[in-house]
C-alpha cells in the first residue's frame, strides 16, 4: 500500500448490537485535505446494505472542495443511496440498516477529517 499523503485521514465505524457481535452496518472513509483545509479527495464505502461493500460516489462528490465541517458531512451523508432493497436478515431489517447507515457514514467521515487535520 502506498504511504498516505500529508493531511490525510481514514476511519472505520461499525454498528453492532454488542461489542461481541459482528457489525450490522459499517462505513469506511478516507480523505485528503488541500492546503486551504478543503477536502481534496474523499473515498467512502458502506457495508451491510448489499452483499458487497458499496462505494458512495455521490457522498464523495458532495465533500470535495468543501471544508469537512459538520454541515458538509451531514449533507454528504444525506446523499447515501442504495440501488436496490437493502439486505435484511435475523440480525437487522433492511429498514434498520438504512436508518443507521447515514449515522455510520457521518461518524466515519468526522473521524477521518479529525485525523486528516492532525
Amino acid at each position: 500500500l502506498p504511504w498516505p499523503a500529508p493531511r490525510s485521514g481514514a476511519a472505520l465505524h461499525a454498528v453492532a448490537r454488542t461489542s461481541a457481535d459482528g457489525p450490522i452496518v459499517m462505513a469506511a472513509a478516507a480523505m485528503t485535505l488541500a492546503p486551504n483545509g478543503a477536502v481534496q479527495t474523499a473515498r467512502v464505502l458502506v457495508g451491510g446494505l448489499t452483499p458487497q461493500p458499496l462505494p458512495l460516489p455521490q457522498v464523495q462528490a458532495t465533500l470535495v472542495d468543501r471544508a469537512p465541517d459538520d454541515r458538509a458531512i451531514r449533507e454528504a451523508a444525506a446523499h447515501l443511496s442504495v440501488p436496490h432493497p437493502p439486505l435484511s436478515d435475523a440480525r437487522a431489517s433492511g429498514d434498520y440498516r438504512l436508518a443507521v447507515a447515514p449515522v455510520a457514514v457521518r461518524r466515519a467521515l468526522h473521524l477521518a477529517a479529525q485525523r486528516a487535520q492532525g
